[in-house]
Formats: structure tokens, sequence, C-alpha cells
């Protein structure tokens, strides 16, 4: 079952389907950035103890980006009749998706987020290495940022030709071509600055796996590679 969510930009009838650990925040600060610029909110260093409903009443419908609040009048989160919504706006709205290499993409969400999995103390007193293979045997759906990728896209957009549909491969010269894409498509838009986002893969790399870790990988992400090669 697809899984999927939209941000949605009525007044430049842009959406955009985020998959975890694919320029998400980069893609977010984009949007952000670029149609909320007037009613930005100031930086707020927020408790991690303050739940959704008192963050809600104390700053109003907001969203935040790397302790960065911005609200969401202009910007609607569909986390609910997804397919309702995509179905009434695909032929009329631009959509934008973002895919990546599935075996980059697992070692960014290894380094970054394998302490959600890894909790017991014993499993963190592990080598890297061992830990590396402790969580390539709870894969894929241990946590979002390592389910399949294809997961968080309709089928409907996968099997369908449309110069509205646009996927890009954060990995490669793709990744370009939306900057000269978006360029061309919207006026006096900005772009975040790469360098800055979310990208953490320096703990492990690909030089680091061994043949078995590899094949490991590629067996449980082998749907996302069917599914995906055209644009990975």
């Amino acid at each position: 079952m697809n899984q999927f969510r939209l941000i949605l930009v009525p007044d430049q009838k842009f959406i955009f389907i985020p998959i975890e650990k694919c320029a998400n925040t980069y893609m977010k600060s984009f949007i952000y950035s670029n149609w909320e610029c007037d009613e930005l909110k100031e930086r707020f260093q927020l408790n991690n103890h303050l739940n959704n409903k008192i963050r809600k009443e104390a700053f109003g419908n907001t969203i935040s980006i790397k302790k960065k609040l911005y609200p969401i009048k202009k910007i609607q989160l569909i986390h609910k009749n997804e397919a309702f919504f995509l179905e009434k706006l695909k032929n009329n709205f631009e959509i934008c998706i973002f895919v990546r290499n599935p075996i980059k993409r697992y070692l960014s969400s290894f380094c970054d987020k394998r302490h959600r999995i890894i909790i017991k103390k014993e499993e963190r007193r592990l080598a890297l290495k061992q830990q590396f293979d402790l969580l390539l045997d709870r894969l894929p759906n241990v946590d979002r940022h390592f389910r399949l990728q294809n997961k968080f896209i309709p089928k409907s957009l996968l099997l369908k030709s449309s110069n509205k549909i646009n996927i890009f491969n954060i990995d490669s010269v793709e990744f370009l071509k939306f900057k000269k894409y978006f360029n061309n498509k919207f006026k006096n838009i900005t772009f975040p600055d790469q360098d800055k986002q979310n990208v953490s893969t320096k703990d492990y790399t690909i030089n680091d796996l061994t043949s078995d870790q590899l094949r490991k990988i590629k067996s449980v992400y082998k749907e996302d590679f069917e599914i995906l090669h055209n644009f990975l």
C-alpha cells in the first residue's frame, strides 16, 4: 500500500510529494522561503518536550524546519484523502518528486537515523559495522526513513507520462535540471544552499560496504531499483 503525503501550494499550482531522505529539508526550505517569505516568523529554540498541541497554541499553525517556524496559511500539508486530492489536481498542477539511489539513501538514513532503531545500550556499544549489519536485518519497515521510495509515490504517477510530473534524482545532474526547470517555470525564486542541507553519509560510506552488505541492501531495495530504474 502506498503511503504518500502531499505538500500543496494552491496559488502556484504546485504539489511536492516528499520521500524521506530525498532532499526533503531542501525542498521544504525552497517552498517556504519562496512562497511564505513575507510572513516568516522569527527563529524559536523549541523545547523538544513541547508536544504538538502546546506548540500550536503557542505559535499558531506552523511547520518547523530546522527549528525555524513557518506559517502554513498559503501552504497545505495533506495527510488524509491524498489520492482524492491528487486525482483532482494532477492535470492542472506541477508535481515534483525527488528520488535517490537506494544505496546512498540507505547510507544517509543509517548515518542520520540509526539511533532511532538501535536503542539498547548493548547495541549502541557495538562497532559501526556491527550496528550496520544489525539494522540491515531489520529492514525495510523499521522507520519511514528506511521505507522503500516507491511506497511514497502514487502508482498512477509512475505509470503515467506527463510534462507536469517531474521526478528528479538528487544524486545526479538531474538536480541541476530541477533548478533550471523551476527557474523557467516560476518567477523570482531562490534556491537554498544545498551544502547546508541535511546530507548525512560521512560516518559510513559506499567504500565502507562489504560485498555482503551491498548484496543485502540491493536485495531489500530490489523493488525500488526495478520500479524507479528510469530515474536513478
